[in-house]
């Protein structure tokens, strides 16, 4: 017979074996920018990524996902970026053929690290319609120093070639928050 003790010891290997932490909370980020393309200018040098609105003056511990888990500033032992993707939205015959390479790093005042990034994309064959593009996260970028700054950004640098037509991209940055525990 096994004691209500065997069982959430039980449990908590379980938890563990599944890769799950109970101090350990996921935040999404999501949003949208538009590179502007011209038939005319169709595979000129891209000049820049145009900045992503919802990724810029980010604030953490306002986030629902740090209120749901009464998260602090103070109780945050770490902050990773666990994954990076990028979709074509519109148009619908866009492919990446047009960009060489991605990076996203995560900017606060002066400081910046560099959290995903991605080369040769345009020889990876992504083809239309709404190709996905998953950015290679680096493991080791730590962003919880970045939680003392006032505003925290994640902005996206590339280049390759015009689009010959607007260009929208969906981009949803997913980070691992780690709390300390007490």
């Amino acid at each position: 017979m096994r004691t209500p003790l065997a069982r959430l010891a039980l449990a908590a290997g379980l938890a563990v074996a599944a890769g799950c932490t109970p101090n350990a909370f996921e935040v999404s980020l999501s949003g949208q920018t538009t590179i502007h393309g011209d038939a005319a200018t169709a595979g000129m040098v891209l000049t820049r990524i145009p900045a992503i609105g919802s990724f810029a003056n980010i604030d953490f511990p306002a986030s629902e996902e740090f209120q749901q888990n009464q998260a602090t500033k103070d109780a945050v032992q770490s902050i990773k970026v666990s994954s990076v993707k990028v979709q074509i939205q519109l148009p619908g015959t866009q492919g990446f053929d047009f960009l060489d390479e991605l990076h996203f790093i995560a900017a606060a005042g002066s400081q910046e690290k560099e959290v995903a990034g991605k080369t040769g994309i345009s020889g990876l064959g992504m083809d239309a319609p709404n190709p996905t593009l998953a950015l290679d996260v680096d493991p080791t970028a730590e962003l919880r120093d970045f939680l003392s700054a006032p505003s925290v950004s994640i902005i996206a640098r590339g280049s390759g070639r015009v689009p010959p037509q607007d260009t929208t991209l969906q981009a949803t940055v997913k980070l691992k928050v780690v709390l300390k525990v007490f």
